[in-house]
């Protein structure tokens, strides 16, 4: 253990670093754009050679998020599986 005093809000043990890019690389972020920009996004990462794509949204966007997902899966890519939904505070 070392004696440095720790910040405010860190826990013992906790290693305070930046998201690694890899984690970000297969991720859509749904805001305040047309939920057609984000399946649009989604459908890109497929076609790069991305076997998987995470759709985050907080808020309102929750809703978007979700047709997303629908969209795509039933107009674009029908083959298509949703491996988990989460949905936490």
């Amino acid at each position: 253990m070392s004696t440095e005093p720790k910040a405010e809000g860190e826990a013992e043990g906790e290693v305070s670093q930046t998201q690694p890019k890899e984690e970000l690389d297969n991720s859509v972020l749904v805001g305040k754009k047309p939920v057609m920009s984000y399946v649009v996004a989604c459908l890109t990462f497929f076609n790069a050679g991305k076997n998987e794509v995470v759709v985050k949204a907080r808020g309102r966007a929750i809703s978007k998020a979700v047709d997303t997902v629908e969209l795509l899966r039933r107009s674009f890519m029908k083959e298509i599986k949703i491996k988990d939904i989460k949905i936490g505070t």
